[in-house]
C-alpha cells in the first residue's frame, strides 16, 4: 500500500503552525524560539520522520509505482495541502471565538451549497450513468455519516488542542488504513510500518506535551448578534 498521506498531509504539517501564528495566535512566542516552541517543532519533525519510514518501507518492498504526470501531481498535492491547512487554521480561529453550533451550522450550509453547485456542474454526467443500487447508496450514506462525525468532532478537538495537532494526528491514519487492508484485502505487512506508527505517536506525545490547550490561544466564544437581540427582546416582553 503506497504512503498516501505523504502527498496529502506531509506538506501541511509544517505549514499549519506557521498559519496559526496569524490566526489563533498561540500564547508562546514562536519567533522568540521559546523552549515550548522548540518542543513543538521537535514533535513535528519526529512525526514527519515516522512518515518517512513509511516511504522507506515502500521503497524496500518495491511499491514505488511510477506516476503518469509527477509534476502535475506534486503541484496539486502542494496546493491542496496548503488550502487544507489554511481551512483548518481558519476554522480553529472561528471555533475559538464563536459558538460551535454557529461554526458547524455555517460550515454545513455553505458546504452543501458550494459542493452541490460543483457536483451539478462537474459530475452531472457521472450521476446519470452511475449504478444507484443498494450497495452504492449504502456506501454513500456511510461516507456522509463519517463526514458528519468528523466535522462535528473536529471543532471540539480544535478547542481542546489545536488544528496543528489535528493535522499531525492525520499522519496515523495510514496505519489504520493498513489494518483495514490486512483484514479486507490481505495485505502483507512490512515490519517498518509498526515502527513508523510508534514514531508518529511519539511525535504526537512530544507535541501535545509542550503545546497544552491553554497555550494554543484564547478561547472566547461569543454568541452572535441575533442571539443578543433575541434575548433583549425576550427581556423586554417579560417586563411588559
Amino acid at each position: 500500500m503506497p504512503p498516501l498521506l505523504l502527498g496529502v498531509h506531509a506538506p501541511e504539517v509544517p505549514l499549519e503552525p506557521d498559519l496559526r501564528m496569524y490566526f489563533p495566535r498561540p500564547v508562546y512566542d514562536p519567533l522568540g524560539c521559546s523552549p515550548q516552541y522548540v518542543l513543538c517543532v521537535q514533535g513535528i519533525v519526529v512525526c514527519v520522520g515516522g512518515l518517512g519510514m513509511l516511504v522507506a518501507s515502500d521503497e524496500m518492498t518495491d511499491k514505488d509505482w511510477p506516476a503518469l504526470s509527477r509534476a502535475k501531481g506534486d503541484v496539486f498535492m502542494l496546493v491542496g495541502a496548503t488550502l487544507y491547512g489554511f481551512t483548518n487554521a481558519t476554522e480553529e480561529f472561528f471555533v475559538r471565538r464563536s459558538p460551535l453550533y454557529e461554526v458547524v451550522g455555517q460550515l454545513g450550509m455553505w458546504g452543501t451549497l458550494i459542493n452541490g453547485i460543483q457536483a451539478a456542474a462537474l459530475e452531472h454526467e457521472g450521476m446519470k450513468t452511475a449504478t444507484w443500487d443498494g450497495a452504492t447508496i449504502g456506501l454513500l450514506v456511510a461516507y456522509t455519516g463519517a463526514m458528519f462525525i468528523l466535522y462535528t468532532v473536529a471543532p471540539i478537538l480544535y478547542r481542546m488542542s489545536s488544528s496543528a495537532y489535528y493535522n499531525i494526528s492525520l499522519l496515523t491514519s495510514d496505519f489504520y488504513g493498513l489494518l483495514f487492508g490486512l483484514f479486507l484485502f490481505h495485505y502483507r505487512v512490512y515490519w517498518l510500518y509498526f515502527v513508523a506508527f510508534a514514531v508518529v505517536i511519539g511525535g504526537l506525545i512530544i507535541y501535545f506535551w509542550s503545546a497544552t490547550p491553554e497555550s494554543q490561544g484564547k478561547l472566547e466564544p461569543r454568541a452572535p448578534e441575533y442571539v443578543h437581540r433575541r434575548r433583549d427582546s425576550d427581556r423586554a416582553v417579560g417586563q411588559v
